[in-house]
């Protein structure tokens, strides 16, 4: 493994952990030397921190999203996302449009309609069983009996924090200690929620998403301020300032940007 290889895996690591050693735009930068050089360390999600809690492996992969980054004035990044748009859009422009919640990545597994188990993130592949904690957070059944996925982020809003727990250095480092401790107490549990953002029945050795509809009819938290956009109609610059507003005046969650997929469930 070389150096570089080595001050990623550490970078993300501390990251994770809410201890970061370098700015997100060295980390982009750093991430990108690893692509062109086709390295596998960038394949590693998330964290893979040492623990005495029991490991699950995910039902299918807990990938990480393609990144498009701003500019630090915050110009919108319109070229780049145009290349992006006109490679896997095969003309169709019609996307969901939500929030990228800056939280701990959890999965929520039901069997039979009923709650089964909850695993952090972790290497994508594996994760730590936190169930004690997300089962307090999410129904004990859904209308489903297949297999299921739930896939979302643990979060804690940004005035909670600042009154009770400042002492930490990020909500993000608070729920990730949270989450990983086993004397967890009601009421610090109460004050987190699970934002779900997307799920995957499993069926004949396959799988298929679900609309969002989902969360409503099963009593899930739904996802703030999501939208369907065509791109024909909808320019890009337009979207990008809605969010920017959005993130930096009216989110009750800290945010790092905003999420593009398919509407349309079989593309995705």
């Amino acid at each position: 493994m070389t150096k570089e290889e080595k001050l990623y895996l550490e970078a993300k690591k501390a990251y994770y952990s809410g201890n970061s050693i370098m700015t997100d735009d060295e980390f982009d930068s750093l991430e990108n030397i690893l692509k062109n050089k086709k390295s596998e360390v960038i394949n590693i999600v998330g964290s893979n921190e040492t623990s005495s809690k029991t490991k699950v492996a995910h039902i299918s992969p807990m990938l990480s999203l393609a990144k498009i980054k701003a500019s630090k004035n915050t110009l919108p990044p319109t070229d780049e996302f145009k290349k992006w748009l006109n490679k896997t859009s095969n003309g169709n422009l019609e996307f969901i449009i939500e929030p990228k919640f800056d939280g701990n990545a959890c999965n929520v597994i039901y069997r039979n309609g009923k709650f089964d188990k909850a695993v952090t993130r972790g290497d994508g592949k594996e994760g730590y069983d936190i169930s004690h904690v997300i089962k307090h957070l999410v129904p004990e059944t859904i209308n489903i009996n297949e297999v299921t996925e739930i896939r979302g982020e643990v979060l804690i809003k940004k005035d909670i924090f600042n009154e009770k727990y400042s002492e930490f250095k990020n909500a993000r480092n608070y729920i990730a200690g949270l989450l990983h401790r086993d004397d967890v107490t009601f009421e610090s549990i109460q004050d987190t929620d699970f934002m779900p953002f997307e799920v995957k029945v499993f069926q004949d050795n396959s799988y298929f998403y679900v609309n969002h509809e989902f969360f409503f009819d099963n009593n899930f938290k739904n996802i703030p301020y999501c939208a369907i956009i065509d791109f024909n109609i909808n320019p890009f610059e337009e979207i990008f300032d809605i969010f920017l507003h959005y993130r930096d005046v009216v989110s009750e969650y800290l945010l790092d940007g905003f999420v593009c997929k398919y509407y349309n469930n079989e593309d995705r």
